[in-house]
Parts: structure tokens; C-alpha cells; sequence
């Protein structure tokens, strides 16, 4: 038996979550004990919003199912805080943080013996919090206003692009709509987003310096298949795949498309008691 299939019986988990004003994990053993199924969805993207999806956990402990299906009530504050959530997954010989951020809506089901919140969760749990940035620079640079947006998101900014110079830039909002607005003064060959909880700022014809093989062997599932502007591919989950990264792809039925590629878009999905983890990747050839 193959590595490929063999890491499809030894999955892991471990969901760090804010309950009240506690960070509770639950890892291996809890997730054990409390017979916990967790389902998760997370797209990450070269969007300048970034990563987000779905966590859905069945069987939590009813104060903490209670505790998450009220925490989005907006009593006397202007806006609710978001609960922090950070969710590791993969397998013994593959493991590590599929997404980090916070909850911004709850959808629960208590009434049926098996009880299942959903989370919604997008980035942003500490710089939600702070409502607006303003700049007013002359001049300035994409890089230092792009410095600024890492500092609010609490972030490290992977500045790897030409910088870009403005006469004036004047600019009042949150963050996120910072960044927005810069993806549209820039090409669309450069691309700046925020995944995995870094600013990146990169020009997309420029091939990084990591690269992970995905093939039969190191978990490549069915055959790629070709379009226009890329290739889309499904291959078990693997942590260490992120948006912008580079992949090798060996395909033996369409040798055609074998290569160097740069991933655009990447979909995590799995559950640790159903279906098993997988990766849908869109990517471009180098």
C-alpha cells in the first residue's frame, strides 16, 4: 500500500476555539473523548480578503455549543468581538494549521440528538476589531502603505513585486478595503492578498523558491485536467500548500502537463470521522 492511501486511515485534528473568554483545544484526546465529528471548508485565494469557509463541529459539549450559538449577540457594543478559531489538521506524517482567524457568523442545530454548530470563519479576529485606517502620505510607496495594512493586521508583509510609487495617496476605511483598493491600482499580473496570515505582495509570473511535488505517489488524485488559464488538480490535503506556492505536477497519463505550476486558488476540505481530506488546486504553469 502506497503512502497516498495509507495516510487516508492515520488523520489528525486539533481546533483551538474561543468559548466565552477561554481558548479551549480540542486535540486528539478530547476530540476522542467527547466523540467530536469536525468538517471544515476553507478557500484560500490571491483575493485580497482572505482565507474563509466553514467549520461545522457535531457532538461539542452543550455549554460550549450554547456558549458559541449566543456569542454573536450585540448587547449595548457596537460591534460583536469575534471568536478566535484556529484549526490543525493532516495526518502523523503530515500535519499543520489549515486556518486562523475568527467567527463571524454562527449557525446551530440543537434539537436533534447529534447537536452541530457551524462557524463561519473569515481572517481578521484581532483587526476586526479596529474599525478604521486612515493615510494620508505624499508621497507614497505600494510598500509602505502595504507596511501599514501588515501592522494593523498584526502580520508579516512578503513584499517580493516592483514597488510602485504614488504622488499622494489619501485613504480612509478598514483594512480589507485598503487592499482592495490597491489590487485595482496595480496590474493584474501583481497581486496582492492576505492568506495564511500574511501579507503578500508578489507579481504572479515569478516563480517561488519552495516547491512540493504532487504526484501518484506523494498524493495526486485522478488526472489534472487543462484549461485556458491553468490546471485544476485534487490531491490529499497537505499543509505545507499555500496560495502563491509552487508545485511540481507528474502526471503519468498527461505528461502534457507536467511541471512547474503556481498555485491561484486552493480548497481544504475533509472530516475527521467521514469524508477524508483532500485539496482542490487551481494553478498556473511557470
Amino acid at each position: 500500500m502506497n503512502l497516498s492511501y495509507s495516510a487516508l486511515f492515520k488523520r489528525k485534528v486539533s481546533l483551538s476555539l474561543q468559548v466565552n473568554n477561554v481558548i479551549k483545544t480540542y486535540s486528539d484526546a478530547l476530540v476522542d473523548k467527547f466523540n467530536l465529528k469536525i468538517d471544515f471548508n476553507i478557500t484560500k485565494t490571491m483575493g485580497s480578503l482572505g482565507d474563509r469557509g466553514t467549520i461545522t463541529i457535531t457532538e461539542l459539549p452543550l455549554e460550549d455549543a450554547g456558549a458559541l450559538s449566543t456569542c454573536m449577540m450585540n448587547i449595548g457594543k457596537e460591534k460583536p468581538l469575534r471568536n478566535y478559531v484556529q484549526l490543525m489538521a493532516g495526518y502523523e506524517s503530515d500535519y499543520g494549521v489549515i486556518f486562523t482567524g475568527g467567527v463571524f457568523k454562527v449557525s446551530s442545530n440543537l434539537d436533534t440528538p447529534d447537536m452541530s454548530v457551524t462557524l463561519d470563519v473569515k481572517p481578521g479576529y484581532d483587526a476586526s476589531r479596529i474599525s478604521q485606517i486612515e493615510i494620508n502620505e505624499k508621497p507614497a510607496t505600494l510598500m509602505s502603505i502595504c507596511q501599514k495594512a501588515a501592522s494593523v493586521l498584526e502580520a508579516p508583509l512578503n513584499f517580493t513585486a516592483e514597488d510602485k510609487n504614488f504622488s499622494e495617496f489619501n485613504f480612509k476605511g478598514t483594512v480589507f478595503q485598503l487592499l482592495n483598493n490597491l489590487q485595482r491600482t496595480v496590474p493584474n499580473t501583481k497581486r496582492i492578498y492576505y492568506s495564511d496570515n500574511i501579507l503578500n505582495v508578489e507579481d504572479t509570473a515569478i516563480p517561488g523558491s519552495d516547491v512540493i511535488l504532487i504526484s501518484g505517489d506523494s498524493g495526486l488524485i485522478g488526472t489534472p485536467q487543462a484549461s485556458m488559464q491553468g490546471i485544476n488538480f485534487k490531491c490529499l490535503l497537505m499543509p505545507g500548500l499555500k496560495v502563491g506556492g509552487m508545485v511540481q505536477i507528474q502526471s503519468r497519463k498527461l505528461p502534457l502537463l507536467n511541471g512547474l505550476y503556481k498555485i491561484q486558488t486552493l480548497q481544504m476540505q475533509g472530516g475527521n470521522r467521514s469524508n477524508p481530506y483532500f485539496c482542490n488546486v487551481f494553478a498556473i504553469r511557470m
